[in-house]
C-alpha cells in the first residue's frame, strides 16, 4: 500500500533542519570542545597505501559529544610479548553541518577521482583536552541515527588511542605539540640528539598587552656563538560579533554576543563598526498633480509625501506646446518628506494639466546608524558605542565589527654571557598573543642548538649520517660517550674502533 502523499515526513526540509538544529544544540550543551586534526600524507606507499611520515600541521576546534558514558571501550591495558599496550577506545559524535562549517576548504581531501571527500577521514586525529590525549579515527559511521526525517545529521567517530611513530605534529596549538613531543616513540632520535648537539637553552615568554615583553631564561645552555631564538606564532585572530537593538526607528544599542569578543585587535584601540542600511519600506517617491487656468499652472496638489528625502528633490513638469514650460521647486520637513511645491514659473500654452514628476529619494546609506568599538589591553573588544542611531529602521540592523589586523610574531636576539644565554633583547614584541576568550596566550620559545662535527648527525627522512671529520675542541660536556663506548659490545660490534668514541681515528 503506498504511503500517504499528504504527509511526507521524509522530504520536509523544515523538519530536517529542526532535527539538525536540535542535535547541534544538544552537542553544544552536553559535549566537549575538542580539536580535529586532519592528516596530511607526506610519502605514501602506493603498494600498501600507508604513510609512516604523515604530517599533522593544523588543528580546528569543534564541539563533540562523548558516547562513552561508562569509561573507555576496548581492551584497556594489554600485556603482550613485546610490551604493555594501552588499547583505549572512544566514540565521538559530531554534527555533519558543524564539520562542514569548521573544517576549511584547504583541509578537505580528494578521492582517486578528484572529488571532494566532505566527511571526517580515517587516520585523522582528535585531541580530547579532558583526558589530554590524542585519538586516531579508525572508522567513521555516517548513519548512527538512521535517516531521521529522511536525512543524516551526525557522524560517529570510533577512535583508538593514537600510537606515535615518525609522524610530524606541528599544529601551532601548544598543548597538542607538547603532547606529541613527550610521547613520541622515537626515543633513539633523542638519544642521538644528546650525542651530536651541545646543550640547548630554554626559556619562557612573558606576555604583556598581547605581546612578548621579555623572556625568562630557564636554562642558559652551552654556546660558543650567539644562538638564534624563535617565538611561537600568535593564535588565529577572530572577529568580534554583536547584535543591535532599536527604539522607534533608530538604533539605540549594540551588545557583544556571548563569548565572541574577538581577539588580535590592537590593544586600547578604537575599531570601526558598520550597521546595515535601514529598510526601504519608507523609501517612497513623492507624487503630485497640477491644475491649470488660462493655459498656465495655477496650483499643485501633493498626493504622496514620500520619504527618505535628505534634501529637496528636483521637480519636472511636462513640456508646454508653446515651449514655455512651468518651473516648480520642492520643500521637505524634518521627517524627510516632501511637504510643499512652489510654482516658480507658471508657464503658458497648456491645453491640459501637465504631469509633475518628483525625483526619487536619496540612498538609504544616508540614514544608516554608525558606531565604534573599543579594544582592551589584551586585544579583545569590550564595548560598543552608538555615535548615530540612524533613521527608518523597522528591525534591528546587522552589526559588523572590523576585522582584527594580522597578528605579528615576536622577534628577539639572545644575549650571551660566557657560554650561556642570560637574557633576550626583544626587537619586536609581536601582537595578538591572546586567546579568543580573553586569556593570555604564552608562545613557545625555542633557541637554536649548536652542532659539532665528529659524531652522528640525525637528518630527517634520511637516517643517520656519519661525519668525516672529528672536532675535539667543541666537545659536548653533557654527552654520554663513555656510556656508548662501554656498552657498545652489548648491541653492536665494530671490528675496528667504536665510531661513538671521542677519538679522531675512525
Amino acid at each position: 500500500m503506498p504511503t500517504n502523499f499528504y504527509f511526507n515526513t521524509n522530504a520536509h526540509h523544515g523538519q530536517q533542519n529542526l532535527i539538525e538544529d536540535l542535535i547541534i544544540e544538544s552537542i553544544k550543551i552536553y559535549g566537549y570542545d575538542n580539536f580535529y586534526i586532519p592528516r596530511q600524507l607526506v610519502k605514501e606507499d602506493d603498494l600498501f597505501g600507508e604513510d609512516v611520515l604523515s604530517k599533522f600541521d593544523s588543528a580546528y576546534p569543534i564541539e563533540m559529544y562523548v558516547k562513552n558514558v561508562e569509561g573507555f571501550d576496548g581492551e584497556g591495558e594489554f600485556l603482550s610479548k613485546f610490551n604493555l599496550e594501552v588499547r583505549d577506545q572512544i566514540t565521538f559524535s559530531i554534527a555533519q553541518r558543524r564539520y562542514q562549517e569548521e573544517i576549511p576548504e584547504g583541509a578537505i581531501k580528494l578521492d582517486e577521482q578528484g572529488d571532494r571527500i566532505e566527511r571526517p577521514m580515517e587516520g585523522d586525529l582528535i585531541f580530547f583536552p579532558l583526558t589530554g590525549q590524542l585519538y586516531e579515527i579508525k572508522y567513521v559511521d555516517k548513519q548512527p541515527i538512521f535517516y531521521q526525517m529522511g536525512s543524516l545529521q551526525m557522524y560517529d567517530l570510533r577512535c583508538e588511542l593514537f600510537e606515535y611513530s615518525h609522524e610530524i605534529v606541528d599544529t601551532g596549538v601548544k598543548a597538542i605539540d607538547d603532547l606529541a613531543a613527550r610521547h613520541t616513540i622515537n626515543v633513539l632520535n633523542f638519544q642521538v640528539l644528546l650525542e651530536t648537539f651541545k646543550e640547548r637553552a630554554t626559556g619562557t615568554a612573558v606576555n604583556s598587552a598581547g605581546g612578548v615583553s621579555s623572556v625568562i631564561v630557564n636554562n642558559p645552555g652551552d654556546y660558543s656563538t650567539v644562538p638564534s631564538v624563535t617565538f611561537g606564532a600568535p593564535p588565529a585572530a577572530q572577529k568580534a560579533l554583536a547584535t543591535s537593538s532599536i527604539t522607534g526607528d533608530a538604533v539605540t544599542g549594540a551588545t557583544l554576543n556571548n563569548n565572541q569578543f574577538g581577539s588580535g585587535y590592537i590593544p586600547n584601540s578604537t575599531v570601526g563598526v558598520t550597521f546595515s542600511d535601514p529598510e526601504t519600506t519608507n523609501r517612497v517617491t513623492a507624487t503630485a498633480t497640477a491644475t491649470i487656468s488660462s493655459g498656465s499652472v495655477q496650483n499643485t496638489n501633493i498626493t504622496n509625501n514620500g520619504g527618505f528625502y535628505l534634501e529637496p528633490p528636483a521637480v519636472t513638469v511636462s513640456a508646454s506646446p508653446t515651449g514655455d514650460d512651468a518651473v516648480i521647486t520642492s520643500k521637505i520637513d524634518s521627517n524627510f518628506r516632501v511637504t510643499n511645491l512652489v510654482i516658480a514659473s507658471a508657464g503658458s500654452g497648456y491645453t491640459s494639466a501637465p504631469t509633475i514628476t518628483i525625483a526619487t529619494p536619496n540612498n538609504a546609506i544616508h540614514f544608516r546608524a554608525t558606531g565604534t568599538a573599543t579594544a582592551n589591553s589584551q586585544g579583545n573588544i569590550t564595548s560598543l558605542t552608538i555615535t548615530d542611531g540612524g533613521k527608518y529602521y523597522e528591525n534591528p540592523p546587522t552589526v559588523t565589527i572590523a576585522n582584527p589586523p594580522d597578528a605579528v610574531t615576536a622577534t628577539g636576539t639572545p644575549v650571551l654571557t660566557g657560554t650561556g644565554v642570560t637574557s633576550v633583547s626583544m626587537s619586536n614584541n609581536g601582537r595578538g598573543y591572546v586567546n579568543v576568550n580573553g586569556t593570555v596566550f604564552n608562545p613557545s620559545v625555542t633557541f637554536s642548538v649548536e652542532t659539532f662535527t665528529g659524531s652522528i648527525k640525525l637528518e630527517d627522512n634520511s637516517g643517520l649520517v656519519l661525519e668525516n671529520t672529528a672536532n675535539t675542541v667543541n666537545r659536548n660536556s653533557t654527552a654520554n660517550n663513555q656510556l656508548f663506548e662501554s656498552e657498545k659490545t652489548g648491541f653492536i660490534d665494530f671490528t675496528e674502533q667504536n665510531p661513538f668514541s671521542e677519538g679522531t681515528d675512525w
